[in-house]
């Protein structure tokens, strides 16, 4: 067997053309913000990321049409409303807005993006990593205490808040 069919063998390139793969960063799935995103913002996430090629990151759209043709079954509405938890989240950056005849843009927060200023409204040079800086929740709003503790001008005690100013944080869902 000669070194070339080894070597061949060993990496499992022996076919004509070799599948390309998205990695998923082991953070990015250990991640709050990737626990707490609804079937929906992961179904659109995999669209999205199946689009993926090496040198077209930003060129990535959400149309119903284009999902049809590559066999996805998703809705439009389901795709925009997975896109905007997407965008507020931090998962993806949205490269062109998109207008009547030209549809929006997005790119993979995580990858290196390759950006063409003729076609994209809002160049990314480097991956972001936005998911991040997040706190993990898209669909729940952590609201702080309004009244912090301040001592009295005259007294040597500090006099704190009323009780309700001093319970944990309140956090609301839509």
């Amino acid at each position: 067997m000669s070194r070339r069919d080894r070597r061949a063998r060993a990496t499992g390139r022996r076919g004509e053309t070799v599948e390309p793969f998205i990695k998923y960063l082991r953070s990015m799935l250990v991640s709050p913000a990737f626990a707490n995103l609804t079937p929906n913002g992961h179904k659109t996430l995999n669209y999205l990321a199946s689009q993926w090629r090496w040198k077209n990151n930003g060129d990535l759209d959400i149309s119903e049409k284009n999902a049809r043709k590559r066999g996805w079954r998703i809705s439009g509405a389901s795709l925009r409303r997975g896109a905007a938890e997407l965008l507020e989240a931090g998962f993806i950056e949205q490269t062109r807005q998109g207008d009547r005849n030209k549809a929006s843009l997005y790119g993979l927060s995580w990858c290196e993006f390759f950006t063409d200023d003729k076609k994209f409204d809002y160049p990314v040079a480097n991956p972001t990593y936005r998911w991040k800086n997040k706190n993990g929740s898209s669909r729940v709003i952590q609201l702080e205490s309004p009244v912090a503790q301040s001592p009295l001008s005259g007294g040597s005690k500090a006099e704190t808040a009323s009780p309700m100013a001093q319970s944990a944080a309140i956090s609301l869902t839509h």
